[in-house]
């Protein structure tokens, strides 16, 4: 039995302006490796937002190993 994954049905726009509202890390944790097309939309993301104020190191290490520099805000 094959599952599908209904967010592969949104818009990449739509995603990028869902993930607005969290932090890079919770992106991340919340959507990374549910399917193939999450995942391209989230290397084509380029608005990651950060607060390294109160990060967890597994956290800060999870985002380091994702995000490429240029693409933080």
């Amino acid at each position: 039995m094959s599952c599908q994954c209904f967010l592969d049905l949104f818009p990449v726009e739509i995603l990028h302006n869902l993930f607005t509202y969290f932090l890079a890390h919770e992106i991340l944790l919340s959507f990374t490796d549910l399917s193939n097309y999450i995942n391209d939309v989230l290397l084509s993301y380029s608005n990651w937002q950060l607060n390294l104020k109160s990060i967890r190191r597994d956290h800060f290490d999870l985002v380091c190993y994702h995000i490429q520099p240029e693409k933080v805000i």
